[in-house]
């Protein structure tokens, strides 16, 4: 429900998701991006690939393109909040991290 609420927001474009169709016409794998063109910064999220096609690319080729369609909007820097090796392997890298705090609550 969270992804369709996103979509409402102002700065979704519904050209800048990409989707990978299996032959059955099933949705394999999908990577959003969103672009603030007057900062120049895109940020990919989510990306998602269907367990039984990991492995194939299709993952690989949603986040291309996404970045790809990104730049040509305006986009000269992107960020993602994940230091998986997956984003790594495009070139993505640590540039800052978050501390976390708890409190145990009794």
């Amino acid at each position: 429900m969270d992804r369709v609420r996103a979509q409402d927001t102002p700065g979704f474009r519904e050209d800048l998701t990409i989707v990978a169709v299996a032959p059955n016409e099933d949705y394999v794998a999908f990577a959003g991006v969103w672009v603030v063109p007057e900062n120049g910064i895109a940020y990919v999220e989510p990306v998602a690939t269907d367990p039984l096609y990991r492995r194939l690319g299709l993952g690989r080729a949603a986040v291309v393109e996404a970045l790809r369609r990104a730049r040509d909007a305006g986009a000269r820097t992107a960020w993602v909040g994940s230091d998986q090796e997956f984003y790594r392997s495009f070139g993505f890298r640590v540039t800052c991290t978050t501390n976390m705090y708890l409190r145990q609550l009794s």
